[in-house]
């Protein structure tokens, strides 16, 4: 195993938890437009971190192609400072931060 796939099975583990809390204790905060399809925002806050999971409005609509997946994301925020951000859709996933740090306990509380 490379150190690429350890860190991409890290983040998507470490996403797993912070969905699993977006989910269950997370409240709606509004929707956006991205690239011309609806998103849903679904926000959770704790202390030191925050959570913003962003989804599609409308599942069932046609995904855009694009260079990486879109479909889903979510960031993760402690303290203020970005330290999880990862994109996936149906195949796909995108690991754009992964700061490993004290966060990581947070999210399994």
């Amino acid at each position: 195993m490379t150190e690429t796939t350890d860190a991409c099975f890290k983040a998507k583990r470490l996403r797993d938890q912070a969905l699993r809390l977006v989910r269950s204790e997370g409240r709606a905060s509004g929707n956006i437009e991205v690239r011309g399809q609806q998103r849903r925002i679904v926000e959770y806050e704790r202390g030191r971190l925050s959570i913003k999971y962003v989804l599609p409005r409308y599942p069932d609509a046609p995904a855009i192609k694009t260079a990486r997946p879109t479909a889903f994301t979510i960031l993760v925020r402690f303290d203020g400072l970005k330290v999880l951000n990862i994109a996936w859709d149906d195949a796909r996933t995108a690991v754009l931060i992964l700061k490993p740090g004290i966060w990581e306990r947070w999210l399994a509380a």
